[in-house]
């Protein structure tokens, strides 16, 4: 009688099965890979939008009183802050609202100005920036997103122009002010701490 070639039916299960087992490790690493790319390229996304938001704030806040406190007398009544200051914060139990003014001339023409008066504050895990009023004229002027993951943000000290930390105080005197200390309260349980210094002499 002669001898049949080719597989048993027990090996070819024993090969189905070590195929399924090479193809189910192959896929699980292809997904983890996969998954720890799609993390690692959201993470380069969330701190390059964090980094250009709080880019945006420190520019901003540095720029309290330009082009308003280095008039010539006889140019006050044209282009001045009416007795207000450039800078300041509306406190709150768990969070605060920084409002800085300056004038913009980056993106005029004809060396016109046009007076800036800009609110950071958080709402709902973001950082929020409005300029101008709420209510205006034309509508509501609803605020945006520049920030996400912020619970909160404290001015935490002033700083006069040797680097010394002045108290949170009612009766701070301004025109000594030539920067402040923030906090960042994030969603994830982090603190961040960082200096923005002033670039203008600041009002009372």
């Amino acid at each position: 009688m002669r001898k049949q070639s080719g597989f048993s039916l027990v090996e070819l299960l024993m090969g189905l099965v070590l195929t399924v087992i090479v193809l189910g490790a192959a896929s699980t690493l292809f997904v983890s890979s996969n998954t720890l790319y799609r993390k690692q390229a959201n993470d380069a996304d969330e701190q390059q939008a964090l980094s250009a938001g709080l880019a945006q704030l420190s520019y901003e806040l540095s720029l309290a009183g330009y082009r308003g406190t280095d008039l010539k007398v006889d140019q006050l009544s044209t282009r001045n802050f009416g007795g207000q200051p450039t800078i300041k914060m509306t406190q709150g139990e768990y969070t605060d609202m920084i409002t800085v003014r300056y004038y913009e001339d980056k993106w005029t023409t004809n060396n016109q100005v046009t007076l800036k008066e800009v609110n950071f504050f958080t709402y709902q895990d973001k950082l929020m920036r409005q300029e101008g009023n709420f209510f205006t004229s034309e509508g509501l002027n609803y605020p945006r997103s520049i920030v996400d993951g912020v619970e909160a943000i404290k001015v935490v000290y002033w700083l006069n122009k040797y680097g010394t930390r002045i108290p949170l105080a009612s009766n701070l005197d301004r025109t000594v002010a030539r920067g402040l200390v923030i906090k960042l309260k994030y969603k994830s349980g982090a603190e961040e701490l960082f200096t923005v210094a002033f670039q203008n002499q600041q009002l009372n």
